[in-house]
């Protein structure tokens, strides 16, 4: 007697089985027709684009060590890019725009999965159109799975790193990344998200990633617009700035020189260090603007040696700040500051420049 195993159904004799062969089929006949793609200077295909322009929905793309240098837009198939490693193999822009674009843009397209491990991208420039994401475009119609690869050296108006705005669509995960030295501060365009940004509707997680040197005018290493949802989990935020620029009514930003959060934000088992706000909305570590209703989690997680007035360590407008077993010390201006309800459960605050706690316009001493 013959058996078919399907995950959902489970075994099943062939005498009542006739449907659970014919899933079995198509499950074969999907799985067969994936297909793995090379890409070097001799084989068939010399480009990345070339690649994905003939790739099936499901096809591996593998990219060999080398120096590509070309903008790639994918959109309606999920695919999965390997190179061989982000220090062997590297993806440069060829023009303007980003390195990557991903998905159509079109909200009524489903969001397919895009994989790209083992990449260095870099020199994407992005300053025209959507202006969100120089290294890495997520749009509308796809969400990405970004593994083991650096984004580095990628300027845009917002999101100069990686920008995600695909309302709706599942994460967008950064796992064990480098996001290091992108700007959305070049002369004449500034934006919010000088590594990653999150647009209204966009969910991200970062994830044992290092998200370190990288400028915007807010959120110079993370941002999240209102509506947005971000949880970083084990990564290291370092070195990043938000810098203010001049208006015909003053400066204006230069908030949350490491996270600026105005969706959800979740911290967990993460170092915050060294980021600088430069302007008066401070928040060196982390910058608050939160619905009243809402909590931000700060848990197992270091603020430490930020700059940034008020709110050294932590800036709060508005909503709830959970810190749970973490420290808030050393910081340049207050170690929290703002208005918010904080709830503190087994956390250090102390040796911060300008006092350790002031809130809701009551400054213990």
């Amino acid at each position: 007697m013959m058996y078919c195993t399907h995950p959902l159904i489970g075994r099943a004799s062939f005498s009542g089985a006739m449907f659970v062969a014919a899933v079995c089929a198509a499950a074969y006949a999907s799985s067969a027709s994936a297909n793995t793609i090379h890409v070097c200077s001799t084989c068939a295909h010399t480009s990345i684009q070339a690649a994905v322009s003939d790739a099936a929905s499901g096809d591996t793309i593998d990219i060999a060590v080398g120096r590509y240098v070309e903008n790639i837009t994918i959109s309606g198939k999920a695919l999965t890019l390997l190179g061989q490693s982000a220090g062997s193999t590297f993806v440069y822009a060829a023009g303007r725009g980003p390195v990557f674009t991903l998905g159509s843009g079109a909200p009524a397209d489903p969001a397919v999965l895009i994989t790209i491990r083992g990449l260095t991208i870099s020199h994407g420039n992005h300053l025209g159109g959507t202006g969100v994401g120089g290294g890495v475009q997520v749009r509308a119609g796809a969400y990405l799975h970004l593994e083991n690869s650096n984004v580095t050296e990628n300027i845009a108006i917002s999101g100069a790193g990686v920008g995600v705005d695909s309302p709706g669509a599942p994460a967008t995960t950064i796992s064990g990344c480098l996001i290091d030295g992108n700007s959305a501060t070049t002369t004449g365009f500034t934006g919010p998200g000088g590594g990653v940004l999150a647009a209204t509707g966009s969910t991200v997680s970062i994830q044992q990633s290092f998200i370190t040197r990288n400028s915007a005018r807010n959120g110079g290493g993370v941002y999240g617009w209102p509506g947005s949802a971000l949880s970083i989990a084990g990564s290291t935020i370092n070195g990043n700035s938000a810098v203010p620029i001049a208006t015909h009514f003053g400066l204006s930003g230069g908030g949350g020189g490491g996270v600026e959060a105005h969706g959800t934000l979740n911290v967990e088992s993460s170092y915050l260090l060294n980021n600088n706000a430069v302007g008066e909305e401070g928040g060196g570590g982390i910058a608050l603007y939160s619905d009243p209703s809402q909590t931000t989690v700060v848990s197992n997680s270091i603020v430490a040696q930020n700059l940034g007035g008020p709110g050294g360590g932590i800036s709060g407008y508005g909503g709830s700040l959970s810190l749970q077993s973490s420290y808030v010390v050393q910081n340049q201006a207050v170690g929290i500051w703002g208005n918010l309800v904080l709830s503190n459960t087994g956390s250090t605050i102390k040796d911060n420049g300008g006092g350790d706690i002031c809130l809701n316009n009551y400054c213990p001493h």
